[in-house]
């Protein structure tokens, strides 16, 4: 529909980062045929890795927009936590004895060394591709140390990889027109 619409003309794409916490999920359904590449149509039957299945669907769905004359903006995937949101929330009572978890943040460090894998993936592809522009939400979530969970004091995830509305839209503020 997106690319036969023509009065679609903005497409933002986002995705999971694939990382080594959830690699092994992420395998290909289908066998893969009809890659505009060649070479790529080749491998694709028989490879199951899944960093070379999501580079490959990325470059059908980037190469399919653009010839659509499709305007691409490419988000880069937000932080993932290790915990829950709601382990930062202060009760007035816990029954466990357990305190609310501060920082509500995610050492900026961890994030980084997670994600590398993914951003030199996406890196890789989006070379390729540089009509595409590309943003980072990191800025908008983290600082040099922590990326947080709570920002204004508003809780923006609602689980430790979904942010919630409020995080939607606080990211989105962030967002300027690429």
């Amino acid at each position: 529909m997106v690319i036969t619409t023509p009065s679609i003309k903005t497409i933002i794409l986002t995705s999971q980062a694939i990382s080594e916490f959830n690699e092994k999920s992420f395998v290909p359904k289908i066998k893969m045929f009809n890659f505009s590449s060649a070479k790529l149509n080749a491998n694709a039957a028989t490879n199951n890795d899944p960093y070379f299945v999501y580079q490959n669907g990325m470059r059908k769905t980037l190469q399919r927009l653009l010839d659509a004359q499709k305007r691409i903006i490419f988000v880069l995937d937000i932080p993932g936590l290790e915990f829950e949101p709601m382990a930062c929330v202060t009760r007035p009572w816990r029954l466990n004895g357990i305190t609310a978890k501060t920082p509500c943040a995610i050492p900026r460090s961890q994030v980084d060394a997670r994600q590398k894998k993914y951003l030199d993936m996406v890196t890789k592809v989006l070379h390729d591709y540089p009509a595409v522009k590309v943003w980072d939400t990191l800025p908008a979530l983290c600082d040099k140390n922590y990326c947080w969970a709570i920002k204004e004091d508003k809780m923006l995830y609602r689980d430790n990889n979904h942010l919630n509305e409020i995080g939607a839209i606080y990211l989105g503020k962030h967002l300027h027109i690429l």
